[in-house]
């Protein structure tokens, strides 16, 4: 059985691994982390719309938009604990997709 790989679960593996590294303490990948967070808050929070979105991670940010609104309208992006960044990384990697080929 082989899985199949599209630029979009890349983009998904690369970031849950970021967060990994987020969550170990990493700061230099928290960094990288936070602003897609971030941006998808404030889409959440109707701060912004999604042709306002930045475009790196835009794949992320549509998945956290559609499989945890409910989590990110609760998330302080300026106090945003570990704790958080594991509950958005489970959600991501249950929401994962593999495509049997």
């Amino acid at each position: 059985m082989l899985l199949s790989h599209n630029p979009q679960d890349q983009e998904l593996d690369f970031f849950i691994s970021f967060l990994e590294n987020a969550i170990k303490g990493q700061d230099n990948y928290r960094q990288l982390v936070l602003p897609i967070i971030n941006d998808v808050i404030k889409l959440v929070k109707q701060e912004k719309t999604l042709s306002d979105l930045e475009r790196p991670g835009l794949n992320v940010k549509f998945s956290l938009y559609q499989n945890a609104p409910d989590l990110l309208k609760t998330i302080d992006i300026g106090n945003i604990t570990n704790d958080d960044l594991i509950k958005i990384q489970n959600i991501l990697f249950k929401n994962r997709q593999y495509v049997i080929a």
